[in-house]
C-alpha cells in the first residue's frame, strides 16, 4: 500500500467498531452519515439474505434485529485495501476494508468514507459480504 498521509480529519477508527461488539446501534449509527444517502448492503454476514438499506432510519431498524443476534467481533483492518480516491478536485474519499468475526463465521466488510462539513469522516456505503469459503 502505498503511504497516505494521515488527514487531519478524525477518521472512524476501528476501535470505534467496538460499538458493534457491544450491540449498540447508536454508537455504529454515529459512524454513518445522516440522512437518507447512506447504504448499507448485507450480503450473508449478519443474515443468510442479500439486503440492501436506503436510509440511516432502515439501517437502524436492520442493526437493533441483527447487531445482537450475530454478535460480530474482532475488528481487523486490512491495510493493503485502504485507498484515497480523489475522482476529481472536489471530491474525494477513502475506500476501505476490515474483516470480522460473527458468532457463524467469517466475514469481511467494505466501506467508503467521505468528508462532512463537521470535519469528520462518515461511512456513505457499508458493503458486508461474507467471505466466499464460509457459503458452503
Amino acid at each position: 500500500m502505498a503511504n497516505v498521509p494521515e488527514p487531519d480529519i478524525p477518521l472512524p477508527a476501528l476501535d470505534r467498531l467496538a460499538a458493534a461488539t457491544k450491540g449498540n446501534v447508536e454508537d455504529v449509527l454515529a459512524l454513518l452519515l445522516p440522512g437518507p444517502h447512506i447504504f448499507w448492503r448485507d450480503m450473508l454476514a449478519l443474515t443468510w439474505n442479500i439486503r440492501t438499506f436506503c436510509g440511516q432510519e432502515k439501517i437502524k431498524q436492520f442493526l437493533s434485529h441483527r447487531l445482537a443476534l450475530s454478535n460480530p467481533d474482532d475488528f481487523k483492518l486490512r491495510e493493503q485495501h485502504v485507498i484515497l480516491e480523489k475522482p476529481s478536485s472536489n471530491l474525494v474519499w477513502i475506500s476501505l476494508m476490515f474483516g470480522f468475526v460473527t458468532d457463524v463465521g467469517k466475514a469481511l466488510s467494505i466501506v467508503r468514507l467521505v468528508p462532512t462539513s463537521s470535519e469528520e469522516w462518515k461511512a456513505h456505503v457499508v458493503f458486508k459480504p461474507r467471505e466466499p469459503h464460509q457459503l458452503c
